[in-house]
């Protein structure tokens, strides 16, 4: 995780930050301007330039994964006067809002409301409420490689000279996998080398948090390989991580028709259960056999039942499984992390949720081709014979046509059809160009 540091000024949350532990540090999405959202504490925010007060007060969270009648999220926003800036100090505007406001959430301090969620998000400290939105927080999501696995077109013996020479260490039989005649692995790091069979290309695998420096080496030396799996983790760490994660990600892949399963126990879903008897959920999003799927877990539970001292429960993780297809490995090889999660529309939109911004979701080229050219084949293979009588000039007396006279009448009826469209109201497409007469066909 990335520390992030805080400038806290009386009275206010902090809202500066900076970060400085590379280019793929993300900042936690916030809400928008104006609108109350819930969330696991009571906080309020004076928002300057759109002049309204940004509320967050929590309501009953609940996962709609484990339960479908439960309250869901509402957002509204509360305007002030937008002249209301000019007049006193904006410390002094600041407290009157909050005034406003603190009668408006008083019933939230009632003993009698349900619990803050059904899954045992744990933001009671000893000093009382103590956790921050994740949204509003100064958090960051730190992405990276967690797998990297490519064909690279060099020989094994290269590869592995060049991968000694930049990190030290030695190699060592290994066994093959993907039906790979031989393997090598290196001694000290997670990497390995497959080559053999009826492979045109060795390939290579980096794995864990080696996987990070591995993959930065590989782009460097063979620019030109393919990729053929990338694990992209996005690590959170903030109390009730990974509620609030698979809540944000469960509608969206259920808008996606995406299948789902939760591995664990369900009793650590309640709120009660000790934090030493637990051994970690974990959320599946997808099929295994996808070019793509998400997994959740609780990493920080994972490290501890492995033997890492220290590590935080809260510790959770969003893994995003990518398996390109076709020209999707060349393009990956040129995609950071963050970029290669554009592969899924769905996925997009799901991180979309948590963090500030979307990944740019990336047009498969193979699946828009494939369509078009099914549809031209089967025209020419239905309309053959008419092509052919026309061609031969049937309807002239056996006056045989040019392929310049198809192309034109083809033309001809596309640019009909536009200028029926466009009488209706419809807004304009792009028309390719005229075509012209080749000198073939003189």
């Amino acid at each position: 995780m990335v520390e992030a540091k805080t400038e806290k000024s009386p009275g206010r949350p902090a809202e500066t930050f900076s970060n400085n532990d590379g280019p793929w540090s993300l900042p936690l999405r916030t809400v928008e301007q104006g609108q109350i959202e819930q969330c696991p504490r009571y906080s309020i925010r004076y928002a300057r330039e759109a002049h309204t007060a940004r509320i967050s007060a929590h309501a009953p969270c609940v996962c709609p994964m484990y339960e479908s009648n439960g309250p869901q999220s509402t957002t509204s926003s509360i305007p002030i006067n937008e002249h209301a800036a000019e007049a006193g100090s904006q410390e002094a505007e600041s407290e009157r809002v909050f005034d406003a406001f603190r009668s408006y959430f008083a019933e939230e301090d009632a003993p009698s409301r349900p619990p803050h969620t059904n899954r045992g998000v744990r933001i009671e400290g000893d000093g009382g409420l103590e956790c921050e939105n994740p949204e509003k927080s100064e958090d960051y999501a730190n992405c990276a490689f967690d797998w990297y696995q490519a064909s690279i077109p060099a020989l094994p013996a290269q590869i592995e000279a060049a991968f000694i020479e930049e990190f030290g260490g030695e190699f060592e039989d290994a066994r093959a996998i993907n039906n790979y005649e031989r393997g090598r692995a290196h001694s000290d790091l997670n990497f390995s080398i497959y080559w053999g069979q009826h492979h045109a290309h060795p390939n290579i695998k980096a794995t864990s948090h080696h996987s990070r420096a591995i993959a930065t080496w590989v782009r460097e030396c063979y620019p030109r390989h393919k990729v053929s799996r990338a694990d992209v983790a996005f690590d959170f760490c903030f109390p009730g991580s990974f509620d609030y994660l698979t809540a944000k990600i469960a509608p969206v892949a259920k808008t996606a028709r995406t299948t789902s399963k939760f591995v664990g126990d369900p009793e650590e879903n309640k709120p009660d259960f000790p934090d030493d008897d637990r051994t970690g959920r974990t959320w599946y999003f997808g099929s295994t056999k996808s070019d793509m799927m998400v997994t959740v877990y609780e990493k920080g539970l994972q490290l501890r039942q492995i033997g890492v001292e220290g590590a935080d429960i809260n510790l959770c993780r969003i893994e995003v499984r990518i398996r390109p297809q076709k020209s999707r490995k060349v393009q990956a090889a040129t995609l950071d992390p963050f970029q290669m999660v554009g592969f899924s529309k769905w996925i997009s939109k799901a991180v979309g949720q948590i963090l500030e911004e979307a990944p740019t979701v990336l047009p498969n080229y193979d699946k828009l081709e494939k369509p078009a050219l099914a549809a031209l084949t089967h025209m020419a293979d239905q309309y053959a014979s008419v092509m052919a009588a026309y061609l031969n000039g049937d309807d002239r007396g056996g006056k045989p046509r040019e392929w310049h006279d198809l192309n034109r009448l083809l033309y001809n009826a596309m640019l009909s059809k536009e200028v029926r469209r466009q009488a209706k109201g419809d807004e304009p497409c792009q028309m390719p160009p005229r075509p012209r007469r080749c000198r073939n066909d003189e």
